[in-house]
């Protein structure tokens, strides 16, 4: 990927995070835990993040999911690529 496409994912995925810090998270479905995003939302957030990508055309994202110490953490990929919304 050049340098015009990882400014444009960066971009998007800025645009997405702060789309879930002001949203009202009242309406959204209970399944979906973000109430305390960016802390505990990794699991939730990085497949929505994965849907809105490919829908703004930056194709197929996998959902990762890592465990160290006890703790454990996920993000999605593409060719080594690697987008984390919630690793603050």
């Amino acid at each position: 990927m050049d340098i015009r496409g990882l400014e444009r994912i960066r971009r998007l995925a800025t645009r997405f995070r702060a789309a879930i810090q002001v949203c009202d998270r009242a309406v959204l479905s209970p399944r979906v835990r973000l109430e305390t995003f960016p802390f505990g939302a990794c699991g939730d957030a990085s497949p929505l993040l994965a849907a809105y990508l490919e829908e703004m055309g930056e194709g197929i994202w996998t959902y990762v999911r890592g465990d160290r110490d006890g703790e454990s953490h996920a993000w999605i990929e593409q060719a080594g690529l690697i987008v984390d919304i919630t690793a603050d």
